[in-house]
């Protein structure tokens, strides 16, 4: 299956999208591949959709949103993206990251929306590594330049197929992101709420 999606774009995307697998234990319930593979065509073709609707970026964050909601749990990812600081947090801090997260990432990456041109992604396939889940191949071709492009897909805690990891020529995109807040927070001087609203204002 192909869709058309600008490389740099696609890239991008998958930082929003990326899970750490180590955020807790998962239920018992396992994907099938063909579940898997259903999952990441049906992400790429609701991001392509939305990448060609009209209307300004800003008007697509609330999309974006509901597709991360409905593809990806965001408590994980954002958890992941937090990473050791994440073990500090209370119940009520948790939430109020989660929110400021999901927010951030809207911003993000619909205001890049515009960069779009039209190169394809092919899904090549799906495989069952067991306990780690099902990784599905996929491929973005830019005029000749092939990008390889891992999705690993594992349960939720209610037994559905989520996305938990995404890894672009072998690089997990969650790596980068929690470097990121990690020095953020150490430059704030280890203090999440005053993280948590700076991340609110970017």
């Amino acid at each position: 299956m192909r869709f058309a999606l600008k490389r740099r774009n696609f890239i991008t995307f998958t930082g929003a999208f990326a899970l750490s697998a180590v955020m807790g234990a998962h239920s018992a319930f396992a994907v099938t591949t063909s579940e898997a593979r259903a999952l990441v065509e049906n992400v790429a073709l609701q991001l392509l959709t939305l990448v060609k609707q009209p209307g300004s970026p800003q008007s697509k964050t609330g999309q974006l949103k509901s597709i991360m909601s409905q593809n990806v749990d965001m408590r994980q990812v954002a958890g992941a993206a937090l990473g050791r600081y994440a073990r500090g947090t209370s119940p009520a801090q948790r939430d109020r990251y989660v929110i400021a997260y999901q927010d951030y990432v809207a911003r993000v990456y619909t205001s890049r929306f515009s960069q779009y041109s039209g190169e394809t992604i092919s899904i090549n396939g799906a495989q069952d590594f067991g306990r780690k889940g099902v990784v599905v191949d996929s491929s973005v071709d830019s005029g000749g330049q092939v990008i390889n492009i891992k999705w690993q897909v594992r349960d939720n805690r209610n037994g559905k197929p989520k996305i938990n990891d995404i890894i672009v020529e072998g690089l997990s995109m969650i790596s980068s992101q929690q470097a990121e807040f990690t020095q953020m927070i150490q430059d704030l001087d280890g203090d999440v709420d005053a993280f948590i609203t700076r991340l609110q204002t970017l």
